[in-house]
């Protein structure tokens, strides 16, 4: 089970964070991303999550590309995202594939819509469950069972053409598109 030992810090305004120009530009306002490496690169947010059931949702602005979004430890390194110093995650890749610990781990409606992609973070079990959810219905439920200390928001891609941000993360601070309640009650009920 997922065990805190003294009080967690909360950011005063949660955010993506990373090193600017570092395969990755953040916006303004710490929300979008845009990446510039060949390679894949993680940004973290600086919002630990644990306990209960946490939620937040990533918007795929566009264009298509190797992007996708998650939860990673706080330990491991995002820069590459790649094969070596694996930090403990999962993730949602949006061309292809639910993934954990950088290892293929299920498939998910290939013709589901991407734009929207909702991540709800279940601690109440032995260790945390993480559900992804596409046009309001749950896709996959991944088990982290080796994520031992606060998960935090993620998000990753590669280089694409055009010039805004690829990928925002809301972390609550506005409406969600998903009724994450309602999602997750509807994939439980088998009728």
């Amino acid at each position: 089970s997922v065990r805190v030992v003294g009080e967690i810090e909360r950011p005063e305004a949660p955010r993506l964070v990373g090193v600017d120009g570092d395969g990755a530009i953040i916006s303004d306002d710490g929300l979008g991303v845009r990446f510039t490496s060949a390679e894949k690169v993680g940004v973290r947010a600086n919002l630990p999550i644990y306990g209960e059931l946490r939620y937040f949702e990533v918007h795929h602005l566009g264009p298509s590309g190797n992007f996708g979004a998650g939860i990673v430890a706080a330990e491991g390194s995002l820069l590459p995202y790649a094969l070596r110093n694996v930090p403990a995650s999962t993730s949602l890749n949006l061309i292809s594939g639910v993934w954990r610990n950088l290892v293929y781990f299920a498939s998910y409606p290939e013709d589901e819509p991407r734009g929207v992609v909702g991540i709800a973070v279940d601690f109440r079990g032995d260790f945390p469950t993480v559900h992804y959810i596409l046009n309001h219905r749950r896709v996959a439920s991944v088990p982290v069972p080796n994520l031992t200390t606060p998960a935090h928001p993620f998000v990753y891609g590669t280089m694409t053409e055009g010039s805004g941000p690829q990928l925002r993360i809301n972390l609550g601070d506005e409406p969600f598109v998903y009724d994450v309640e309602e999602v997750l009650a509807a994939a439980a009920d088998p009728g």
